[in-house]
């Protein structure tokens, strides 16, 4: 999950999901499922499927990537 500019809060959350093979989900599940989990400012607002998550050398996330994606 990732910070993205919001116009009222100056920041929501969005995140980038990687289905496993032949699994199958839709943002407002994701989002539902996020919901009874996690704090409401923790919540995503935005969720976007993506093949993979661009990772360095080491495995850690590049999250300035996954800003480029959109």
């Amino acid at each position: 999950m990732v910070s993205i500019r919001d116009d009222v809060y100056g920041e929501e959350v969005k995140a980038y999901v990687v289905l496993k093979a032949d699994e199958q989900a839709t943002e407002s599940q994701i989002i539902a499922f996020c919901r009874d989990l996690l704090p409401t400012y923790k919540t995503p607002k935005v969720v976007q499927f993506v093949e993979a998550l661009p990772k360095d050398i080491f495995g850690k996330i590049l999250k300035a990537e996954l800003r480029k994606l959109g």
